[in-house]
């Protein structure tokens, strides 16, 4: 089942979001703090300018995406949305059609919100040319490459 995120799921998100950073391999250079994280998800919850959703299965949180959106720098007249996670645990992975029913949230979203523009993301470590099909078939085009270093 499919809904809105609420502050009773911050602590398991929490978790999930620990474990995305293990397994992505790509904020490595970022100490892990949950405070932090509880903080960005419930400002996420309460803002009218994001949203996030859970993926639950019997009374379990099997994946969860979020999007904000903000005006764009070039226009700040025109919304655009950003996909900030959109993680599923590895066991549930590949079932239920649950990356796309969750995709299919991230893409209304934006619609609904009357966005401009949707911007999704891989991390380097996460089968980037099966993504990159996979967003392609669903008419986004390359916009960016991203590279990260430790720099203190």
């Amino acid at each position: 089942m499919l809904r809105d995120a609420e502050h009773p799921d911050i602590p398991e998100l929490v978790e999930m979001l620990l474990a995305f950073q293990l397994e992505a391999g790509c904020y490595d250079q970022i100490d892990p703090c949950r405070e932090s994280l509880a903080g960005f998800l419930k400002g996420i919850i309460d803002s009218q300018d994001a949203g996030a959703e859970i993926y639950e299965i019997d009374g379990v949180i099997a994946g969860a995406t979020a999007i904000l959106a903000y005006p764009s720098w070039f226009n700040q007249k025109q919304k655009v949305g950003q996909e900030l996670f959109w993680y599923i645990k590895p066991e549930y992975r590949g079932k239920f059609g649950m990356a796309m029913r969750m995709f299919k949230w991230l893409e209304r979203w934006a619609e609904n919100h009357k966005l401009t523009a949707l911007t999704v993301a891989s991390t380097g470590t996460m089968k980037v040319d099966k993504l990159a099909s996979f967003y392609e078939k669903r008419g986004f085009k390359v916009w960016d490459v991203l590279y990260t270093k430790e720099v203190s």
